[in-house]
């Protein structure tokens, strides 16, 4: 006579490893997580050789938004729109954190199942998507789009203020002498500077500070716009492109600070020239990065400065270059001062080679 016992099984089959209750699935080519799967708690007679017979449960399978694919080396199919996927269910995450989650599980996986170290396997952030999972990502980031998002206003409000501010500060200079000029080119320095440093060490490297400049950026902006595919396909991408509405104005406020206080100081036309100059690169910023977004037949793109400008900027965008060279957005002054200047993805990758 067999007694029930109640006891939790765990049923591993080819190519799952399963840890604390998590098990990752690896098939050739394709990977994703689930949790709980091959656990199966029940009740089991002990028969006649003292061993519990445990029925363990049907895994469940799951697909990352047509990012990450289950299968055994079988390839996704693709949907009516274009992004990847199955007849499994989406993980409910966004497709950039799938991608990192689904790559670093790869490499997890692969340390356990062969029991020998490895490599360390790049970096998720710097490995480029695929043009389907680009579809995928692109697809999901427009439909997260708010219904209140209106891009001609994103991309003419906001600079539009910043003229009005431009315009009247310049309005209030007053019997201009030739040494106050100086404040424009010092002005400008300083905005290069600060650009480049912001750019590499908040926008490329999570900063406890503003840790919302690095996701904006890096995992979404960076990973659908490539070297070689710089171009929007729709309107509600300027959000991806264009600083947010309410950073740009806070760019505005925060140079009212340095203006009262250069014209408190009696400095009345340094802190109109400063203000006017500071704010000019904002708007800059804005309208040289949205450029070179533009599709190529577009007559702002064909531009031959901006064009120039637009290949510095398409280099910076392959991941794999990203958080060290062309740092610069609108114009490479402090690439060239710092050494982080590259005409190529190749030279990059000549100077990366080189022993250090």
């Amino acid at each position: 006579m067999s007694l029930p016992q109640t006891g939790v099984g765990v049923g591993v089959g080819s190519g799952v490893a399963v840890a604390a209750g998590v098990s990752v699935g690896v098939g050739t080519g394709a990977v994703a997580v689930a949790t709980n799967v091959g656990v199966a708690t029940g009740v089991a007679p002990i028969g006649q050789n003292g061993s519990r017979s445990v029925r363990p449960t049907r895994p469940k399978r799951y697909s990352a938004s047509g990012i990450c694919a289950v299968g055994g080396g079988s390839s996704p199919r693709t949907t009516q729109n274009g992004a990847l996927g199955d007849d499994r269910r989406p993980l409910p995450v966004n497709a950039a954190v799938t991608y990192r989650r689904a790559v670093g599980a790869r490499s997890r996986t692969d340390s356990i199942e062969s029991g020998i170290s490895r490599e360390p396997h790049p970096k998720s952030i710097e490995t480029p998507l695929s043009p389907e999972r680009r579809t995928a990502l692109r697809n999901e980031l427009i439909a997260e789009t708010p219904s209140w998002y209106v891009p001609w206003v994103h991309l003419f409000v906001p600079s539009m203020i910043g003229v009005a501010i431009i315009v009247i500060a310049v309005t209030h200079i007053r019997e201009l002498r030739p040494v106050e000029l100086l404040t424009v080119p010092l002005v400008y320095l300083y905005g290069n500077a600060f650009e480049w440093w912001i750019h590499g060490n908040a926008l490329h490297r999570r900063n406890p500070l503003a840790p919302l400049l690095y996701e904006q950026h890096t995992p979404k902006h960076h990973m659908l716009y490539l070297t070689e595919d710089m171009a929007m396909r729709d309107t509600r991408e300027y959000r991806l492109v264009l600083i947010p509405a309410y950073g740009l104005l806070l760019i505005f406020v925060g140079q009212l600070g340095a203006t009262s206080v250069l014209w408190w100081l009696g400095l009345r036309n340094v802190a109109c020239l400063y203000a006017a100059t500071a704010i000019g690169y904002a708007v800059s910023y804005e309208w040289l990065h949205f450029s070179y977004h533009l599709p190529h037949e577009h007559p702002i793109a064909k531009n031959p400065i901006v064009l120039r400008l637009a290949r510095h900027h398409a280099v910076h965008h392959d991941p794999r270059l990203m958080q060290r060279y062309n740092l610069n957005v609108t114009v490479p002054l402090m690439d060239h001062v710092m050494g982080t200047a590259v005409d190529s993805v190749e030279s990059a990758n000549r100077l990366r080679s080189r022993p250090q």
